[in-house]
């Protein structure tokens, strides 16, 4: 197409950017009125910032193939794997360093974000 790859890559990077800040934006409204105890400005930067994980994480496997197809699958099968993380990292008996260690799998972030914010809701009421 005649672009340079810095070029090619920020187009993903706006694209990705703006379809993220809107999903972030309808995400944080619907769960306005589920927390509502949180600032809607904190419920917006933790879908955003989930949002850019995951495309970093998909930009981060991609680059170790060359087929597209290949990496979309791999990293598909490799997020679900993180998922996997999450459901076990959820006992409440496990140590808090053990999490954090596991937070670095957007899945699990987003699990323990969730129940965080579920936490701080409980506790307001």
């Amino acid at each position: 197409m005649g672009l340079t790859e810095g070029v090619y890559f920020s187009s993903y990077f706006l694209h990705y950017i703006c379809l993220n800040t809107i999903y972030a934006v309808l995400n944080s409204i619907v769960l306005l009125y589920v927390f509502r105890y949180v600032g809607y400005f904190w419920i917006l930067t933790f879908f955003w910032l989930y949002g850019m994980t995951i495309f970093s994480i998909g930009y981060f496997f991609a680059s170790f193939m060359d087929r597209t197809r290949v990496a979309m699958i791999i990293t598909l099968l490799l997020y679900f794997l993180m998922f996997f993380v999450s459901v076990v990292v959820y006992n409440p008996t496990m140590s808090k360093g053990l999490k954090v260690l596991a937070s670095i799998f957007p899945p699990t972030a987003l699990q323990l974000g969730i129940f965080v914010l579920s936490r701080f809701e409980v506790n307001q009421l």
